[in-house]
């Protein structure tokens, strides 16, 4: 009886033991758009791993699911799928939201529901190439197998897309802990990308009122004569995108141009016009889809040859309050003449202050369709009158008018002074011209009232910490008095430096720049941070940048010493690691600019080339700005492209602009962006790219037009425009004891010298008359101290650039 009872009591107490160790699994599925409850069916099953193996346990066709009576120190995984296979219905709003999730509109782009979304071409990242894709889908180019749902844990939800076969439709854990394991899956559906968006998958309410326009210009055209003009849409001024059909008959279409403003992907068969649309974030109310080339095969009017296609999706949607929503009326209309006034010749007080002096009035019914500019050409010097001529766009009719308005400057004008506020950490020092708001080119402003050197004030942080500095215009005879404010961050933060750069080979060489190691020193509080350069060890000299032979460098990699300066001073770095990279397969895609240099706080505008753009689908990248802020961007040969611009950064997107690539001379302008430098330098200095905000890629379009891994290159050229081209010159005596040396050069013609000190500030400049020997010959300024200048030499078809150095000349 004994044994018995010993027996029952170890049996229960095995079995309560058991019972102890059970777990519980719960599986929820919610919709990837909120914490509604998933509605399409869906089976999950429970698998139990052992090491390489997993076994089915359990299955279930209902959720919330709920797997019980399970060993706690197990390992398992849930899958999940569903047999909802509905294919998608690519929209405005998914193309839309992709280009945002892109140019980082919404964060990190690399969200892996996002990605996984919009990963058409199934390269488990979200590119250029999947929105090319999507647009050629939603135009009936290319038939995409955009089907079913995808389920990702919400734990790993912003996990990078690296984590992409981990964590796609199924998870795994080790043990269940506390007894309880509860899972999330949030579901989206393949190809929609703009569910996997927080801000665009809400539920709006549509408003049944909304109307969008397309216009036509009511104009007459004749049998046989080609006619050019503009298909415009008015919305609302935060238009996403349209997607719509044009049929027409009588007449032969022979070109359709996407416009400046929209990224345009259109197909034309002979009778209709598919054309898929995303807008600017912020494009204007009224805005230019496309520009049609047509001969009509009679007379008539224009708008009697088009109209919608209905066979073809409409949609029109744009963005308020944080939605997307669809305009619930679309109509066709045209528009009548539209007559300019122009404003009358006047007098204003000055040519540097932004004064009134009149404008062209637009009849309202147009205001939306003409668009006017103006540019100056100033008279005098000083300036005694502005030509200003005015021209007039009508964007659907293509027609130009223009008109010369005369103004007359009174000379009899104040200085007027800026209230500026500084931030001084030891000394800050001044310029009395940044002071000066309406500054007048070749005055010579000064602090003091007699001393036309006095252009500096050297600022400390201390007592009292609002000053009122007078400013004397010593050519005017005027002063006026700016009001200063110091300020002192009072920190001490250490440089950023990046220690490691991959460099690719571009014309059989490496180009590594100093300031490719700046990690983003912007407003840092240890001082001004400027001047990044780097050396060759165990020899040579520090420099900007470094020039390093392909063929002897290809797939090593080396450690140069690394400076830069802090409020004027160079402070060591220590050492950073260049990796020079092979070749890859597809040769790079180049995004070059001139090394030209720049004016502190004069604005400059920057043009950018490319030597290699062929047969380009499209490309994105970023570009960092150091020492400047980026002022505004225009767009030149690529129309179409979009821009996100921050004050230190520009991101960049262009998405293909017809059904077939592009191709671009490598003097054609792709697009500029105007900078405001804080520094005298070159751009060099200040521009590089910015992986870390958006990688660098082009897209080529082979045979299957899916290429992909094109590398995006931004280059510096040491020319100054387009049209200009390099040209060796000899300077001697080199070095100069006196400060006068002889240059002698091709250059024959009249040219332009420069000298710049190693602070990048230029400290001479001189207009030289050609000799017809090539000979120059050029005295510095008295002042200048021993060192290493730069000179450079430039007229209407060549730049040199040389460095002399100046010893023993006495200061």
């Amino acid at each position: 009886m004994k044994n018995s009872l010993t027996f029952l009591f170890l049996w229960l107490s095995m079995v309560l033991a058991s019972q102890s160790n059970m777990g519980i699994i719960k599986v929820n599925v919610e919709n990837g758009c909120g914490n509604d409850v998933f509605d399409k069916p869906v089976t999950i099953d429970l698998y139990e791993v052992t090491g390489n193996d997993a076994i089915k346990i359990a299955t279930s066709n209902t959720h919330p699911a709920q797997f019980s009576n399970l060993t706690t120190d197990k390992m398992y995984e849930v899958r999940i799928t569903s047999s909802d296979k509905h294919q998608t219905d690519l929209t405005v709003r998914d193309a839309f939201a992709g280009r945002e999730a892109i140019l980082g509109v919404h964060g990190n782009f690399y969200n892996l529901a996002t990605a996984i979304a919009g990963d058409v071409n199934e390269n488990e990242s979200f590119s250029t190439l999947d929105l090319v894709i999507m647009l050629r889908h939603m135009i009936k180019i290319k038939h995409l197998p955009l089907e079913g749902w995808f389920f990702v844990d919400q734990a790993h939800l912003f996990n990078n897309v690296a984590d992409f076969l981990k964590y796609n439709n199924k998870t795994t854990f080790d043990g269940i802990t506390n007894g309880i394991k509860e899972i999330t899956f949030k579901a989206y559906k393949q190809g929609a990308v703009a569910s996997t968006l927080a801000p665009y998958c809400a539920e709006c309410s549509e408003d049944s009122t909304s109307t969008a326009t397309l216009q036509l210009p009511d104009i007459d055209v004749i049998a046989g004569k080609e006619v050019e003009f503009n298909i415009t849409f008015n919305g609302k001024g935060n238009d996403a995108g349209s997607l719509f059909s044009l049929k027409y008959n009588d007449a032969d279409i022979t070109r359709v141009t996407p416009s400046p403003v929209t990224s345009a992907n259109h197909v034309d068969s002979i009778s209709s016009i598919h054309i898929v649309t995303v807008f600017n974030p912020m494009s204007p109310a009224f805005s230019e889809i496309a520009k049609i080339k047509f001969t009509p095969l009679r007379s008539g009017k224009l708008a009697s040859f088009f109209a919608f296609n209905d066979e073809f999706k409409r949609e029109f949607v744009y963005k308020a309050n944080g939605c997307l929503k669809t305009y619930q009326k679309v109509v066709l209309k045209t528009s009548g003449p539209c007559p300019v006034t122009w404003p009358v010749d006047t007098t204003i007080p000055d040519c540097v202050a932004d004064y009134n002096a009149g404008s062209p009035v637009i009849d309202p019914a147009c205001i939306l369709t003409v668009t006017v500019a103006y540019h100056d050409q100033v008279l005098g010097n000083p300036c005694n009158k502005i030509l200003r001529t005015w021209t007039a766009i009508n964007w659907l009719t293509m027609e130009i008018f223009t008109h010369i308005q005369v103004i007359t400057i009174d000379g009899n004008y104040s200085t007027i002074c800026q209230d500026v506020t500084v931030v001084v950490t030891d000394s800050l020092v001044i310029y009395a011209n940044d002071l000066i708001k309406n500054n007048v080119i070749g005055h010579v402003y000064s602090f003091s009232a007699n001393d036309p050197n006095q252009t500096t004030m050297t600022l400390k942080y201390e007592l009292p910490y609002v000053v009122d500095l007078t400013v004397y215009d010593l050519t005017a005879n005027r002063f006026c008095i700016s009001r200063v404010t110091k300020v002192n961050t009072g920190c001490n933060e250490p440089v950023n430096v990046i220690r490691e750069i991959s460099l690719e080979g571009t014309n059989g060489f490496y180009l590594a720049n100093g300031m490719l190691f700046d990690g983003g020193n912007e407003d840092h509080c240890v001082g001004t941070i400027s001047d990044f350069q780097i050396r060759l060890l165990p020899s040579g000299n520090f420099a900007g940048q470094l020039i390093f032979n392909y063929d002897q460098y290809k797939g090593t990699n080396i450690m140069v010493a690394l400076r830069c300066k802090i409020d004027g001073n160079w402070v060591n770095q220590g050492m950073v690691k260049i990796i020079f990279l092979s070749d890859s397969a597809l040769p790079p895609f180049e995004l070059t600019c001139f090394d030209d240099p720049v004016t502190k706080n004069e604005l400059f505008e920057i043009a950018f080339f490319s030597p290699t753009f062929d047969n380009i689908l499209a490309l994105q990248g970023a570009i960092r700005v150091k020492d400047a802020i980026v002022v505004n961007t225009k767009k030149k040969k690529l129309s179409d492209i979009v821009f996100n611009e921050e004050l230190r950064s520009l991101k960049y997107l262009w998405l293909l602009p017809t059904v077939t690539s592009q191709s671009f001379g490598e003097n054609d302008t792709l697009f500029t962006m105007t900078i405001l430098p804080t520094i005298n330098g070159s751009l060099s200095d200040i521009l590089s790219t910015a992986e870390d905000l958006l990688n660098s890629e082009a897209i080529l379009n082979d045979l299957g037009q899916t290429k992909i891994d094109l590398v995006f290159k931004f280059l510096r050229r040491s020319s100054a425009t387009k049209d200009i081209v390099p040209n060796d010159i000899t300077v001697y005596p080199n070095p100069t004891s006196t400060g006068t040396f002889t240059i002698q050069s091709d250059v024959h013609q009249d040219a332009t010298i420069y000298i710049y000190n190693d602070n990048g500030q230029m400290i001479y400049e001189t207009n030289k008359k050609g000799t017809g020997d090539g000979l120059f010959q050029v005295t510095m300024p008295e002042n200048c101290k021993n060192g290493v200048y730069i000179l450079r030499l430039i007229n209407d078809k060549y730049i040199s650039t040389k460095r002399i150095i100046l010893v023993n000349q006495k200061n």
